[in-house]
């Protein structure tokens, strides 16, 4: 089944044509929710709802109850954005004790509550393992989203990336298009078979740019 969560200043609301408006928690007033249909995670059917503003901590929905999500790195965990894929999910932009909004953080296969900021990549890991990845130019991470056989990473009026690799052992982050320079918060929109995003001045697209030029 699907549902409708409504941020209305620090209360959240479920809303259905049936029931109308019901308190399922509260947020800060400021925070930016969002719980788009890439942040659902099939194998406890929930969906990872994620600030862009960093002052709420990742909450999982699970169509009744809304709550701070479970993990293994103590104290609130916080993110802006949150992509599903192969079994694992990985936030982008993230607090954890810090703000480390140039960090990329992956989950153990099948395992979501289990992450790590402190293992890279690597042959020394088991290849269902967490990890996370720095942006190569360090700067604030701005938009994830998958593409291909990748996820494309925007940093703000930065470059994009993309993380590619089949597991914890041989993962990389690497150039997709240096000086995108992506700007703002959502600036990156998946379109079909390509990647539209807003840069200052212009909208521009990442297929077209990495054929064309």
């Amino acid at each position: 089944d699907s549902s409708v969560l409504v941020q209305a200043g620090n209360t959240v609301y479920n809303w259905s044509s049936t029931i109308g408006f019901v308190s399922v928690g509260s947020v800060s007033s400021t925070a930016k929710l969002r719980g788009h249909s890439h942040h659902y995670w099939p194998l406890d059917d929930i969906v990872f709802i994620t600030d862009l503003n960093l002052a709420s901590p990742v909450l999982v929905w699970n169509g009744g109850t809304l709550s701070n999500m479970t993990h293994t790195l103590g104290g609130d965990f916080k993110a802006k954005y949150c992509w599903v894929d192969n079994e694992r999910v990985r936030f982008g932009n993230v607090v954890s004790g810090t703000a480390v909004p140039h960090m990329v953080v992956t989950s153990k296969v099948s395992d979501y509550t289990t992450l790590s900021i402190t293992d890279k990549p690597s042959s020394a890991l088991g290849v269902d393992d967490p990890y996370y990845v720095l942006t190569p130019d360090l700067r604030p991470v701005n938009g994830m989203l998958g593409f291909f056989d990748s996820v494309a990473i925007s940093t703000e009026k930065g470059s994009m990336f993309k993380i590619a690799g089949l597991d914890s052992t041989d993962t990389t982050i690497t150039s997709y298009y240096p000086r995108s320079f992506a700007s703002g918060l959502e600036s990156m929109t998946f379109a079909g078979n390509d990647i539209v995003y807003g840069r200052t001045g212009r909208i521009e697209s990442l297929y077209s740019t990495q054929n064309y030029g």
